[in-house]
């Protein structure tokens, strides 16, 4: 029974692998034919349909190549004009440098020629004026202006100025016009001054004598005998006096006595004023000489001719004297050398400039370019 069992059912296994071996073989005939229907669709359609559009790509394709064609020769043009125009450009940028390069040539001329000016300003003041202080002050100036160019070819100036100012500045600086302020205050206490009570009075009114000899009538013999022989004397010494007046002997030495009798207070003063108004002329004009002479004689008129112990007399003397002790004059310092080196400068750029004119062009455009740096660090 088993081994019939196990024929029946590998007979019923064989039929139904066959079945399905047929069946297979039904739905691969069947594939196949769909898949030649397919082919043969699909063929028909990529001639009916593909072929014509590949046709048109082609075609434009083509054309597009043709395009493409023309715009790289386009482009080739455009790109010769951008070059033209770039060369354009570059010639129109190098013409605006030199515009600027004259224009800050211009600028640094004129602040070259400013700093000149500055300089010999301060050397007129020294010189024909006798300002150190304005000369100092102009020497200053002219220091701050190249400082402010930032100039590296004028450092060499700038410090031969500051030699030349610490020179202004060690020379003496006396207050002229406080002295000649004190000058004028002590002329017009001059007629204020008390004389000296020694002050011979050789002048005196003959007038009045006689007339009291006159008045007085109960005179003796004995008495008008002996003013008469008074009379006579000082008739004789007065006309020795007159005689001996006739030759008189000046020094010259600036100490002489003053000229007027000093019984006279009104030209004694007028004496004394005018010695203090020479001394005020020549402390004006820095003359060292005539003032202190005129100072000194000054004090010795007021020793002789007023009263020295009094306060306002001996404080006079006292001042003038302190007044004498001051220096006017002095040797002028040298302060050329900063405007020398200033005109050999500008000398040299004048003479590179015009033979870089006549020359390479280059040059040019680098000593402008060198300035513009010096321009654009001030």
């Amino acid at each position: 029974m088993i081994a019939i069992v196990a024929v029946v059912i590998a007979l019923i296994a064989l039929v139904i692998s066959g079945w399905l071996l047929y069946r297979g073989e039904q739905r691969l005939a069947s594939a196949d034919s769909r898949l030649d229907t397919v082919e043969k669709s699909v063929q028909s359609s990529v001639q009916d349909i593909v072929m014509p559009r590949l046709s048109r790509f082609d075609s434009r394709l083509q054309s597009l190549d043709s395009d493409l064609g023309d715009l790289g020769s386009r482009i080739d043009q455009q790109g010769q004009n951008l070059s033209d125009m770039q060369e354009s450009l570059q010639a129109t940028q190098t013409q605006l440098a030199e515009l600027a390069d004259a224009r800050n040539e211009g600028a640094s001329r004129l602040q070259l020629d400013q700093i000149e000016s500055l300089l010999r300003v301060a050397n007129q003041r020294l010189q024909l004026y006798d300002d150190p202080q304005g000369a100092a002050r102009a020497l200053e100036m002219a220091s701050d202006a190249i400082a402010r160019k930032n100039d590296p070819r004028l450092f060499n100036i700038r410090g031969e100025i500051a030699n030349e100012v610490a020179a202004l500045q060690a020379l003496p600086s006396p207050d002229i016009e406080g002295l000649s302020l004190q000058l004028a205050a002590l002329i017009e206490q001059v007629p204020q001054l008390p004389l000296d009570s020694s002050v011979p009075s050789e002048y005196d009114n003959q007038e009045s004598q006689a007339q009291a000899s006159d008045d007085d009538s109960s005179m003796s013999f004995d008495e008008f005998q002996s003013q008469f022989s008074q009379g006579w004397d000082h008739f004789k010494n007065s006309v020795g006096d007159a005689l001996s007046g006739m030759m008189t002997i000046r020094r010259s030495d600036g100490t002489q006595r003053a000229l007027l009798p000093p019984d006279q207070a009104f030209f004694l003063n007028q004496n004394l004023q005018l010695e203090l108004r020479s001394a005020r002329l020549a402390l004006l004009e820095r003359d060292t000489e005539n003032y202190r002479d005129s100072l000194e004689t000054a004090r010795v008129w007021l020793k002789d001719f007023y009263d020295t112990d009094a306060a306002p007399v001996s404080h006079m003397r006292d001042r003038l004297k302190q007044m004498g002790n001051v220096k006017l004059d002095w040797d002028t310092p040298d302060i050329s050398r900063s405007l020398v080196l200033l005109e050999q400068l500008k000398s040299r750029r004048s003479g590179g400039q015009s033979g870089g004119t006549s020359g390479s062009g280059n040059q040019d455009n680098d000593a402008s370019a060198g300035e513009q740096s010096g321009q654009d660090g001030a």
